[in-house]
């Protein structure tokens, strides 16, 4: 089945071309069906590479070729890689791209036919990219769909345009992000230098032969600019602005696609970083600043868009986190896991703030329960999943398994351990913040029915996932070629006891 990866990407990628450059006029409903078709054929299309995976056609270091280019100098490859680490990335992105362009289907109808058209065009091309992103074996292929995911960003944010706000915030992001992705560029430059290859397989091969003195510039480059991606400290103050964005962008950017960019691409990249142990030192610190930050901040909020924004950051801080550790089958365990409850938290709260007029003001969502109990249901089992609430939800699981990782990290491990930690417990109270203020009883109990089965579907299949996934945690953390790392009983008690 490696023959179908490349093909994976194409449908969102023909979605784009025919929403946005063929002067056809279509219907409302058929640029919904093209665009959510053009979103769900992907994952169609990854089902039986991933299922052919399972079964053990995948191992690290297989690589699909598509193109080479010889330019004379050297020759340039442009390849899909089909191992664990794409597989696991690759299905969490066309699982959650699918399911949240579906539930767009419903949000976005009421739009101006030319927005809704612009909308699915241009979230087709940023699933496009971060599909080249996810799979990519090579730099060229790589640097391009991280280029086509930021741009799209800015699109997506700024997407209201008569809004100020909300044009502001989009250049915020898009001037944040091309800072940091020039540092990206230099370091894959000097990288691509001293290899003398694209392949990304070939970069890390030559690593053992690079000078130390040069080693630690390309992998900070690099890290800085994966961190910019991710908005990490110092790269933070984009994502909460990110918010002036519609709910789908927002369930999209913060769950499986952009801000995770950077967390695949540091564990892409693992063995370089392992061997510049004082860039991964610095990764390691920024990650745990990070995610004590956000969980901070996001106390806080009043806002529940701009709170689920502070939890992102707080939680690629923990990803981070473990990848400045060593453990990057953890962050990738994690990032999954991350992926559906966050989606589920975005698009949950988007039906609630639809029923109470469109405010995103916490104190508006009170009365959700009865207004829209489904979507309040899910909104706390993504927030119980969020706040890892041991044993029953996902989170948990991968939570343990960073905590973990922490813990057994070495002489630092476990100051940085009772870090994470208090993070976690912060996490618990800003997320079960929300869920008390809309299971609270109000007078005004009318709301219009919204969304059908484009909302039941995503939410229910989400849930769902939510709660069974952390089954699959310790097979991920083993599938992407880590060990599982048991703590201490006292410990383990104390990260179950977090939240």
């Amino acid at each position: 089945m490696a023959h179908l990866l490349p093909f994976v990407p194409v449908p969102a990628l023909l979605g784009f071309l025919i929403l946005s450059l063929i002067p056809v006029p279509l219907s409302r409903a058929a640029v919904i069906a093209l665009g959510v078709g053009a979103a769900v054929l992907p994952a169609i299309l990854f089902f039986p590479v991933g299922l052919s995976c399972i079964e053990g056609v995948c191992v690290a270091g297989a690589v699909v070729p598509i193109l080479s280019i010889d330019t004379g100098v050297f020759v340039a490859q442009i390849a899909m890689s089909m191992d664990p680490l794409s597989m696991v990335t690759g299905g969490t992105v066309v699982l959650v791209g699918a399911l949240v362009l579906i539930y767009s289907g419903a949000y976005m109808a009421s739009e101006p036919l030319p927005d809704l058209r612009r909308f699915f065009a241009v979230m087709n091309l940023f699933l496009a990219g971060m599909l080249a992103v996810v799979f990519a074996a090579d730099v060229i292929l790589l640097f391009l769909g991280w280029e086509t995911i930021g741009l799209c960003s800015f699109m997506l944010i700024a997407f209201y345009d008569k809004l100020p706000k909300a044009v502001a915030s989009g250049r915020k992001a898009l001037i944040t992000t091309r800072v940091a992705d020039s540092f990206l560029l230099a370091g894959l430059m000097m990288l691509f230098l001293n290899a003398g290859t694209t392949r990304l397989d070939g970069m890390l091969a030559a690593v053992p032969g690079i000078d130390p003195w040069r080693l630690a510039p390309i992998a900070g480059l690099i890290a800085l600019g994966a961190l910019g991606k991710s908005a990490q400290f110092p790269f933070h103050t984009w994502l909460p602005s990110a918010m002036a964005g519609p709910t789908p962008v927002s369930a999209l950017l913060h769950s499986a696609t952009m801000v995770a960019a950077g967390v695949i691409l540091l564990a892409r990249l693992a063995p370089l970083f392992a061997a510049a142990p004082e860039i991964s030192a610095m990764v390691a610190m920024l990650g745990i600043l990070t995610a004590a930050l956000g969980a901070l901040v996001a106390l806080i909020q009043t806002d529940v868009k701009k709170l689920l924004a502070f939890s992102t950051m707080s939680q690629i801080g923990f990803m981070v986190l473990a990848l400045g550790l060593g453990a990057p089958a953890v962050a990738l365990s994690h990032f999954a896991i991350h992926a559906v409850f966050k989606s589920l938290l975005f698009l949950s709260a988007g039906v609630m703030s639809h029923a109470a007029g469109g405010s995103t003001a916490i104190e508006a969502l009170r009365g959700s329960r009865y207004r829209q109990p489904l979507a309040f249901w899910s909104f706390a089992v993504g927030a119980a999943s969020l706040a890892g609430l041991p044993v029953i939800t996902a989170g948990w699981y991968s939570k343990e398994a960073v905590l973990a990782a922490v813990w057994s990290s070495g002489p630092w491990g476990v100051p940085l351990w009772l870090l994470a930690a208090t993070a976690a417990v912060l996490t618990g109270a800003y997320a079960f913040r929300v869920v008390f203020v809309a299971a609270s009883q109000t007078a005004d109990l009318a709301a219009p029915a919204w969304g059908g089965l484009a909302v039941v579907v995503p939410l229910t299949v989400l849930t769902l996932v939510a709660v069974v996934g952390g089954l699959s945690v310790g097979a991920l953390i083993q599938f992407t070629g880590g060990a599982p790392v048991h703590t201490p009983l006292l410990p383990t008690l104390l990260g179950a006891a977090a939240p």
